[in-house]
């Protein structure tokens, strides 16, 4: 067997609005750290009162409610100079209230890469390698806006990052960015389903009948619906529809919670959908003036099916018109993103069984095809 990776980390980044997340193996042995990365980060860190020393070898899996500064600087170009930027819970609330003002965040290139940039401080710091293979998967309306910015900035190469958190850990380390791929997410959503990584580390097909079908990949996100058609692994037709995300289902549950008057945030309703069976709050109630908990759970399953009624179901079907004609047409209906989760109980009896496609974890399936891909580069590299 051929060890591609004893010295480098492959990694595949899907930044996406509203969770951010990384998938990487450190010896592409299939053992994934899915880690979800902080979405929000800002080049001016707030002052915080509750950072405290961090001194254990992984500071950042158990400790990430804490922010971190990082500093990086490219060796390799005399005129670059040190960025500095932070991460973590501490930024996140800092920046929350601007944030979701819009829930269509549209950062720029600078401070996407920055987010790799930032992981890449993280795993140098945590981990015994320092070189670095790339993937990152951008949505539809960004990818044209970052090939140009790729090719007027080269991001291989060589850096010195380093990661800060007062008042004792302080770590610089150099790392190099050998290779940079960039993917749109259809192209990556569909690379997850088409390939899988053996336990040897070689590269197999997980259904090679999908490289010769025509596939709609459809990206159910926080505020838009990305889709692309795509046949023969190529994109023949893509778009976008605005204003028909998961956003709207958790402005429906904040209004339902208004009622109780109860105050959640996006983020918490967000990870009660995805984590909770049960949606259980805690109200004041004004008959026995004491706080008491509330099971809503059959109430917001209403609000799910509402959503999917009068939005997204509608949204799909003009997706499907607009892109293929007829649904005849297409082969498989691929789902991704983190909205996937929140509606496939409706998802899957709008389609016949053999043709829809959901995967394990929707929501890291661009990240993850990503990751496969830069992979099968790097694999065809040294065969």
């Amino acid at each position: 067997m051929m060890d591609i990776n004893e010295s480098k980390i492959i990694m595949g980044s899907d930044p996406g609005y509203g969770w951010n997340k990384h998938v990487f193996s450190k010896f592409g042995n299939n053992v994934w750290d899915s880690r979800v990365f902080p979405s929000l980060y800002t080049e001016n860190p707030p002052e915080s009162t509750n950072i405290e020393a961090i001194d254990e070898s992984d500071p950042f899996s158990p400790n990430f409610h804490e922010y971190f500064t990082f500093g990086v600087r490219k060796l390799d170009d005399p005129y670059s100079k040190i960025r500095t930027f932070a991460v973590g819970d501490g930024v996140r609330d800092f920046t929350r209230k601007i944030a979701h003002e819009s829930f269509a965040i549209q950062r720029d290139n600078t401070k996407v890469t920055d987010w790799i940039f930032s992981i890449i401080a993280m795993l140098a710091v945590t981990q015994g390698v320092s070189e670095y293979s790339v993937g990152l998967t951008v949505p539809i309306n960004q990818m044209e806006d970052m090939k140009q910015y790729l090719k007027e900035h080269n991001i291989k190469g060589d850096y010195e990052v380093y990661v800060h958190n007062e008042p004792n850990f302080n770590i610089t380390k150099k790392v190099r960015i050998d290779s940079f791929y960039l993917l749109e997410q259809a192209i990556a959503a569909l690379y997850n389903e088409v390939y899988t990584i053996s336990e040897e580390g070689v590269p197999i097909y997980k259904d090679k009948s999908l490289t010769k079908k025509k596939v709609i990949v459809i990206d159910l996100g926080t505020n838009t619906i990305n889709y692309a058609l795509v046949e023969n692994m190529h994109i023949i037709n893509k778009n976008r529809k605005p204003e028909a995300g998961a956003a709207k289902l958790i402005q429906r549950i904040q209004e339902e919670l208004e009622s109780y008057s109860i105050d959640m945030s996006y983020s918490n309703i967000q990870k009660k959908l995805m984590f909770q069976s049960r949606f259980i709050v805690n109200y004041f109630n004004k008959k026995t003036e004491m706080l008491e908990d509330m099971d809503i759970t059959d109430k917001i399953e209403q609000i799910k099916k509402d959503v999917f009624k009068t939005i997204i179901s509608p949204t799909i079907n003009s997706i499907i018109t607009s892109s293929a004609g007829k649904e005849a047409d297409i082969d498989k209906v691929l789902f991704t993103g983190g909205g996937v989760k929140l509606f496939a109980k409706f998802l899957k009896p709008r389609f016949s069984s053999p043709r829809i496609i959901i995967p394990e974890h929707p929501q890291l399936a661009n990240a993850i095809g990503t990751w496969k891909s830069v992979y099968i580069a790097e694999y065809k590299k040294r065969s």
